[in-house]
């Protein structure tokens, strides 16, 4: 096992591969991001819906044409209301575009796509499908949309955090950040938000900033001074010492009439946080503590499920602190690799379980995209299989399809009647 953690650390300093590798599991289709945000419009019976979809280009597959690499895609919404009649359908394809191979295979750079909708008040489904129109290969993701609220004289539209310091045509504003997640070195956050008020404008919002136990952390009010039916506001809190983890940003109103009722609209975020020296490939401390199982030694994992002084967060950072090539900087960058090299596995080689805990899965977060694949290949039952060839290394692995779904399990080097699992 202690060979298996230098051939990572060699591989993630190197340059990575020629060719990426093709999609392998038709199970599994080009993951995304999906974030609706629900805006309210100077007539009361429609609401503006904002659609970004983040796509990491890690999830596509790019083929090198003349001067660059590129990935065609399509995108496909659907609207259903609750009853599922058809409301409204729209289809349209991008091409992503990219100078440097090794870009093709980030999970940190994307294409953000934007569609507006507007829709009557009325609650309905999102169908939202990714088609990688090289693979061919499909995946889907369902929202509900509640617009009730909607219907109020006054309201807060969904929160977005942004990054002022990146914008362009489509986001004037700034860049949405999506799925929203800060780290270490952000000193505040901005929120984007937009609100109405059809009656007599209130003069506060407030916000909270609060933990997902509901501790609040911080809380203020902010006058406003646009008297707009509807207008828009970015709002920029500064980050407390106090915020060591996820967290919760809401914004209310509070009006109170002279019968002495009141009336009240919230608007809420919760924010990622990795001021733990997190990677934000990590969302589940568990079971990235349970993906360390292809390097970390037996006793080192007792300890860490064993020691109860610490927290699981402190136990992993500091496995990975030990293991950190450039201390003196804030990124651990083999970290980093590694879970995003979980986070592709998973999009791409899922089966009924998990894509990290596939054959392919395996090798992929160990040796990293291999520099040529041998496919469609059968052996003498006819069954499929593939050769993956690290040439850097001198190594090559063997996936046999052994039942004809798509699972393919490592066969050579570790050879065995009934192929091997790790699992």
């Amino acid at each position: 096992m202690k060979f298996i953690f230098t051939i990572i650390i060699i591989i993630v300093f190197n340059s990575l591969s020629f060719s990426q590798p093709k999609k392998n599991n038709d199970n599994s289709g080009p993951f995304f991001y999906l974030n609706l945000s629900r805006y309210p419009t100077n007539n009361i019976d429609s609401t503006k819906i904002d659609l970004h979809i983040n796509i990491p280009y890690s999830s596509i597959q790019f083929l090198k044409k003349k001067d660059n690499f590129e990935a065609n895609y399509e995108l496909t919404y659907t609207i259903q209301s609750q009853d599922d009649i058809p409301i409204t359908r729209l289809s349209k394809e991008y091409i992503a575009k990219v100078d440097d191979f090794n870009d093709t295979y980030s999970s940190l750079i994307t294409d953000m796509v934007k569609e507006t909708i507007i829709l009557f008040n009325e609650n309905s489904k999102l169908f939202v499908e990714l088609m990688d129109l090289d693979t061919r290969k499909i995946f889907r993701k369902q929202i509900d949309i509640s617009l009730e609220d909607f219907k109020k004289n006054d309201i807060i539209s969904d929160l977005i955090l942004i990054d002022i310091n990146k914008k362009n045509s489509l986001f004037e504003n700034g860049f949405p950040i999506i799925p929203p997640m800060i780290s270490d070195i952000d000193s505040s956050i901005n929120i984007f938000y937009e609100a109405i008020s059809r009656n007599t404008s209130f003069n506060f919002i407030y916000y909270r900033i609060s933990s997902l136990t509901n501790e609040t952390i911080i809380s203020d009010s902010i006058q406003i001074a646009n008297t707009d039916l509807v207008f828009n506001n970015i709002l920029n809190i500064p980050i407390s010492d106090k915020i060591k983890s996820n967290f919760n940003v809401q914004l209310s109103y509070e009006r109170i009439y002279d019968d002495s009722s009141n009336e009240e609209f919230i608007s809420s975020i919760t924010i990622k946080s990795n001021f733990m020296g997190m990677t934000s490939f990590v969302n589940d401390i568990d079971e990235a503590i349970e993906q360390l199982r292809y390097i970390a030694f037996t006793d080192e994992l007792k300890k860490i499920f064993k020691n109860k002084n610490i927290t699981k967060e402190e136990k992993l950072k500091e496995f990975w602190e030990k293991r950190d090539p450039t201390p003196e900087t804030k990124q651990n960058e083999l970290m980093n690799e590694y879970y995003r090299r979980v986070s592709f596995a998973n999009n791409q080689f899922q089966t009924w379980q998990k894509g990290w805990k596939t054959s392919m899965g395996m090798i992929f977060i160990l040796f990293g995209p291999p520099d040529n694949i041998e496919k469609n290949m059968s052996d003498i039952n006819g069954r499929e299989y593939q050769r993956w060839n690290y040439i850097r290394i001198n190594r090559s692995f063997t996936f046999l399809d052994y039942n004809g779904f798509g699972e393919f399990e490592l066969l050579d080097p570790y050879n065995s009647t009934y192929g091997t699992r790790w699992r």
